[in-house]
């Protein structure tokens, strides 16, 4: 991967990272943002039974997420397994919340869905990445 791949991945994970901490003030200062009452409704998202993982919120887990992903940038070689873990936990992350939103709470956060979207193309160029580094090594 160039630096300046390296680098896009870095910013969207900056991005991602102020994203997940502005949420994390909504969400902790019950703070509501988006219109009440339609399907882009950040408030039934942020004080959904979802939005906490053992007490803490998820964006807070997130925004550790991104810190990570993004400091991996800064590696030259990064360990494959840590990518790969990385990558799997904002996959798997993403599918899932996005899914909640979706089908269990009917309601979309777009916040929320910004930090989807830039953590998915972050794991996208991580596994193009690590796909790079496999090809290189074959």
């Amino acid at each position: 991967m160039s630096a300046a791949e390296r680098a896009l991945v870095a910013g969207l994970c900056a991005v991602g990272l102020g994203d997940a901490l502005y949420l994390t003030f909504f969400e902790t200062s019950a703070l509501a943002s988006c219109a009440p009452g339609t399907m882009l409704n950040c408030a039934v998202v942020l004080t959904s039974s979802y939005s906490r993982l053992l007490g803490v919120p998820v964006s807070f887990v997130a925004a550790l997420w991104f810190l990570a992903l993004g400091w991996t940038q800064a590696m030259p070689n990064p360990p494959r397994a840590l990518l790969l873990l990385l990558s799997a936990v904002g996959l798997l992350g993403a599918v899932y919340f996005i899914s909640i939103e979706l089908f269990v709470l009917k309601a979309i956060c777009s916040f929320c869905t910004l930090a989807h979207a830039v953590g998915l193309a972050a794991v996208g160029l991580t596994l193009r990445r690590i796909a790079q580094s496999a090809e290189l090594k074959a």
